[in-house]
């Protein structure tokens, strides 16, 4: 399987409205967002978010795994106003997962924060995720606390770790 993992660009938003619909739905309880609420987007408002991401001085960026002209995986970064960063919107479809597509996507999200001058990427996970736990865990991740009763996109409550990892 040949995949290259790329940093999305702003005319990559109906490949990620695509693939992001689709992680909302087979992973509700994964996302803080409904798929009802993103579907109901309009593709201008899909075409707002990916407005300045690519420049350099964008408080956000997404990356994808890509196979042919499809995504297969997706996650993203954004830059809180106390300058911390925050990965976001991990997703690997079900029939690519176990094959080390996620621990290139993540490390290319870290190696974009790095060049950013970023010391700490921070992210929240389900306590029930446990893969997606191990592999944040793999890549220096570290449970800093948990959150308890937090909504997520299937409406229902769940604790979620804050995990932060030192980016060198």
């Amino acid at each position: 399987m040949n995949y290259k993992i790329k940093k999305l660009k702003k005319s990559d938003w109906k490949l990620y409205k695509e693939i992001r619909l689709e992680a909302l739905k087979n992973e509700p309880s994964a996302f803080g967002s409904s798929y009802d609420t993103e579907f109901k987007r309009s593709d201008e408002d899909w075409q707002k978010k990916f407005k300045d991401i690519e420049s350099s001085k964008s408080s956000k960026f997404y990356y994808a795994a890509q196979i042919d002209e499809k995504l297969v995986a997706i996650g993203g970064a954004f830059q809180e106003e106390n300058n911390e960063w925050n990965i976001i919107a991990i997703y690997t479809k079900p029939n690519n997962r176990g094959k080390g597509i996620g621990n290139k996507l993540l490390s290319s999200i870290r190696e974009e924060l790095k060049i950013r001058k970023t010391l700490k990427a921070f992210l929240r996970v389900n306590v029930d995720q446990l893969a997606a736990i191990s592999l944040y865990k793999k890549l220096g991740f570290t449970i800093l606390d948990t959150h308890k009763d937090q909504l997520l996109g299937d409406g229902k409550y769940y604790d979620e770790y804050e995990m932060v990892c030192e980016i060198k």
